[in-house]
């Protein structure tokens, strides 16, 4: 082996290493933040608020995306009488926010199940886990509401673990690798 071999060698074994150094950060952050949204919890079950009352208000609004872009979405905020909380009704497809309408009225009583200390933006809570009228559920837990938090948290975690996967195949196949040399 001449010695312009062997050092292409060492520095094609340094890149590796660094790759691997950086895979293996890439796969902890997957893990540790997946990690983080199942042991801390945003929405405990001791914090949800039952509050029953009349509506006063229910109506569609537009909210900016938060998107440098500037786009807005269309929303449903509701307003009951001695609740000193704005909440909000997110759908996916605005057509969806229709059957709350229909189904809410303006002089209503009904019983919203909501985490006080959640999701806020334009000054509404975002966090709505239920609504019941006369004892039937109009928005079923985690309905709609167009949270896809944990949807991505699982995808960081599935990354965090195909990344870990590959590395340790990757080093065990050098090993082997080197060992036959």
């Amino acid at each position: 082996m001449d010695l312009n071999s062997k050092k292409s060698s060492d520095k094609s074994l340094k890149r590796s290493h660094i790759v691997g150094q950086i895979i293996m950060m890439l796969a902890t952050i997957g893990f540790i933040s997946a990690a983080v949204y199942v042991i801390i919890d945003p929405y405990p079950p001791g914090s949800i608020v039952v509050y029953e009352g009349t509506v006063q208000e229910i109506g569609p609004t537009e909210i900016s995306t938060g998107s440098r872009f500037g786009g807005t979405r269309t929303v449903l905020y509701l307003k009951m009488n001695g609740l000193d909380e704005v909440l909000g009704i997110r759908e996916p497809d605005t057509k969806d926010l229709d059957k709350f309408t229909t189904q809410i009225q303006p002089g209503d009583v009904n019983k919203v199940h909501f985490w006080s200390s959640g999701e806020r933006r334009n000054n509404m809570n975002f966090s709505l886990y239920k609504i019941e009228k006369h004892g039937k559920m109009i928005k079923e837990p985690f309905e709609g509401n167009g949270d896809n938090t944990f949807i991505i948290v699982l995808l960081f975690g599935m990354a965090g673990a195909c990344l870990l996967l590959s590395m340790y195949l990757y080093l065990d196949y050098k090993k082997k690798f080197k060992a036959q040399s």
